[in-house]
């Protein structure tokens, strides 16, 4: 994939120190696309929890499964994709850390 201007820097064009109009000749979008794109391909293995209804425990499975790996030493990352009411931050008491 190529992107626009031949950006290969590893963040997100908002944390980026040229992200203005005079700088930046990257087209964001497809940048960003990339960039999750390389961190994804980067991870081995993938866990999904999903269910079409609310309420099922997806959040809570979710955060204890990755408890459990993290405490049997694996590298574990935790996204809540919630984009209504994301709970595992609730549940890991890390609601103002980022």
């Amino acid at each position: 994939m190529v992107v626009t201007g031949d950006c290969r820097l590893l963040h997100t064009c908002e944390m980026c120190e040229f992200n203005n109009e005079t700088d930046c000749k990257a087209d964001k979008n497809e940048h960003n696309r990339w960039l999750v794109n390389k961190r994804m391909g980067d991870i081995k293995f993938k866990l999904i929890v999903g269910s079409n209804k609310g309420g099922v425990g997806k959040s809570t499975v979710t955060t204890n499964l990755a408890v459990a790996l993290a405490e049997k030493g694996y590298k574990v990352g935790l996204a809540d994709a919630d984009l209504h009411g994301p709970n595992i931050p609730k549940l890991l008491k890390a609601e103002e850390v980022r």
